[in-house]
């Protein structure tokens, strides 16, 4: 009996190792902070999950004067200049998503190098996603899980760091661009997008 008792519990261990695979760490993670019941809205620069889009707004014209943003590519994100925080001088994009009641549910961030150019491998995206992670570690905290893709084609790993209700994940966009993407996951909205 206490061997069948041992063989099980060994069997149990191992199937949980396995299931860690990547994608399972992820969702253990999402779970057990969505049960802590602690809200992280902070998102930067003054903005949060539950901002009106007015008051977004405010805040980029109000940044927007004091000369720490700008309007991005084609007047469709802000843009915030990053000269010292990544190893090379680069560029910050960002625009929000907004849910049923005009408030922040997401934020879509873009980041990349001011030279980058197609000859200039030294920075392109691969080496840039390093560096953004490590920015966005020291800016909150802790590890990212990174998560290998289980598409063939797709060799870039992606990294993803959930506190309570704010997740945060970043990957490659392209060869120039990395995308981090801060997203409530007690948005009703990011539910929807989940299930589609």
């Amino acid at each position: 009996m206490k061997i069948n008792r041992w063989a099980g519990f060994c069997l149990v261990l191992g199937v949980a190792v396995v299931a860690c695979s990547d994608g399972s760490a992820y969702l253990l993670m999402e779970k057990r902070e969505l049960a802590r019941g602690v809200r992280f809205d902070s998102l930067f620069m003054g903005m949060s999950f539950g901002m009106a889009r007015q008051d977004f707004y405010d805040r980029c014209r109000q940044l927007n004067a004091e000369g720490v943003v700008k309007e991005g590519p084609m007047n469709n994100t802000v843009e915030y200049k990053l000269d010292d925080e990544l190893p090379h001088p680069g560029r910050m994009n960002f625009f929000p998503e907004f849910d049923d009641d005009d408030r922040i549910y997401r934020m879509n961030v873009y980041y990349h190098y001011d030279a980058w150019a197609p000859w200039n491998k030294a920075q392109w995206s691969d080496s840039l996603l390093q560096a953004v992670v490590q920015l966005l570690q020291q800016q909150y905290g802790g590890d990212f899980l990174k998560i290998e893709s289980e598409k063939a084609e797709d060799k870039s790993p992606a990294y993803v760091k959930v506190d309570g209700n704010r997740r945060i994940s970043v990957f490659k966009e392209d060869d120039m661009r990395v995308k981090a993407v801060f997203l409530d996951l007690t948005s009703p909205k990011a539910h929807k997008k989940k299930k589609q």
